[in-house]
């Protein structure tokens, strides 16, 4: 028989503390949600610049991946310029959602070699996997620049994901 272990006895709380513990941690999320929509905004023609590049690259590194050409890897860089750029509006400055992190990783992490052709999907894909979630989180953040005036309580969709690569949701 194994002993039983004993479960800590928690002290008990009145529902007002549970409640005011509740709309405490929810006006830190909104304030922190609204210095980031504050960060976003200052930055506009930032983010125009950088949705105008990755469309205007797109083209490119899809003809580049069926093409087979190492041309692909050159793009990388603009990952980097705008995980950095996304990493500059954190009201908190901590990590992004990890797995827009993973994507992002494995996707410079890719290196052209000897070997790249012979699994070329499985090495060039990441790329263009983080390309369209970096596309996609600078259009929705432009989004929320057009439409919004402060960090909403009542998420609309486009706003939400923003909130998810912050970790704020």
């Amino acid at each position: 028989m194994t002993p039983l272990t004993e479960t800590p006895i928690l002290p008990k709380r009145t529902s007002e503390e549970v409640l005011a513990e509740i709309r405490a941690n929810f006006e830190e999320q909104l304030m922190k949600s609204n210095q980031l929509l504050s960060n976003i905004k200052k930055n506009r023609s930032r983010l125009d610049r950088s949705l105008s590049h990755i469309k205007k690259v797109e083209g490119d590194l899809v003809y580049y991946f069926y093409h087979q050409s190492w041309d692909i890897f050159l793009y990388r860089s603009t990952l980097d310029t705008n995980k950095a750029l996304f990493e500059s509006f954190s009201p908190d400055k901590k990590p992004l959602n990890s797995w827009f992190l993973s994507i992002y990783e494995t996707a410079v992490g890719k290196k052209f070699n000897d070997s790249t052709n012979l699994k070329w999907k499985s090495e060039t894909q990441p790329i263009l996997d983080a390309y369209w979630h970096t596309r996609y989180f600078l259009e929705q953040m432009l989004i929320a620049v057009d439409e919004l005036e402060t960090a909403p309580e009542v998420l609309p969709r486009d706003w939400g994901a923003v909130l998810y690569l912050y970790n704020l949701r």
